[in-house]
């Protein structure tokens, strides 16, 4: 007696990731230096958000509210912010905005 045609193992479920949270920026339809851009106040499942605006890439200093004015430094830059949400156990998720150009004039 050889080992006989057992039950057939079930796959397991590959679990599907959990969709990427995108936050958008707010841009008025005319951009230009002196408008504001601005984040959403919350995100669902996160009780805490801090925000940072980014220009090129780098911290803007002071610039940390939901909104941010465009100066005459951010002229021909690219204007992000760096969103950091943290959940109700505490855990922390940072998202970078996809980058706004900021118009030359």
């Amino acid at each position: 007696p050889g080992p006989g045609p057992g039950p057939t193992p079930t796959p397991t479920p590959t679990p599907t990731p959990p969709k990427a949270l995108t936050i958008k920026v707010s841009v008025p339809k005319k951009l230009k230096i002196g408008s504001t851009l601005s984040v959403p106040a919350k995100v669902s499942g996160y009780r805490k958000i801090s925000y940072q605006w980014l220009r090129n890439g780098k911290k803007i200093r002071k610039a940390t509210k939901r909104s941010y004015k465009l100066t005459r430094a951010d002229r021909g830059k690219k204007i992000s912010c760096r969103i950091t949400l943290t959940d109700k156990a505490g855990k922390k998720k940072t998202i970078v905005t996809k980058a706004i150009k900021a118009p030359r004039k």
